[in-house]
């Protein structure tokens, strides 16, 4: 879990850092970088339970070694058998809209490019926010007080293997 998670991280410093270049000439700082070592605090929780979020859950047509990974970090959570099944749903749901969110975006996004537009990510980014929190909420409201306690837990304990780049505005 903590490898995925770095390796997403590395990721997206990989995707920004070309962006950064870009970056002052929008009004904007080249980056934020937060390491989850060092500042854990500093990691929000919507950010760090959507990394979790999108490595559990399953996408289409998984195969037997993903299903076997993916129970294998919910064990990791120590929850009960109902709650280890709420939140397989959950993160198998939440990995399916999230999936057709970036499908729907990309699509249009390539649809104004080849306009000669310049594609809005704001709505995008509102749109996954929205869909980090409603999984949370449900999340909330399903697992037990014990799952919810555990689940929580572990998403502060993965923190400290996350590091996040981020540009910040200077308006």
């Amino acid at each position: 879990m903590l490898r995925k998670l770095l390796f997403l991280s590395i990721s997206c410093l990989i995707a920004v850092s070309p962006l950064a270049a870009q970056a002052s000439h929008l009004g904007m700082n080249p980056v934020q970088k937060i390491d989850g070592a060092t500042n854990p605090e500093l990691i929000p929780d919507s950010t760090a339970y959507r990394l979790f979020f999108v490595v559990v859950g399953l996408g289409n047509s998984p195969s037997d070694q993903d299903r076997i990974r993916q129970a294998t970090n919910i064990a990791k959570i120590r929850l009960n058998d109902a709650d280890a099944k709420t939140l397989t749903a959950a993160v198998n749901d939440f990995k399916a809209s999230y999936d057709a969110a970036i499908q729907t975006h990309n699509s249009t996004a390539d649809t104004l490019q080849k306009n000669g537009q310049v594609p809005d990510v704001s709505a995008f980014l509102a749109q996954r926010d929205v869909l980090v929190e409603a999984t949370r909420n449900k999340l909330s409201s399903s697992l037990t007080a014990d799952g919810s306690s555990r689940l929580n837990a572990y998403i502060q304990a993965e923190k400290h293997g996350m590091k996040i780049v981020r540009a910040v505005s200077t308006n």
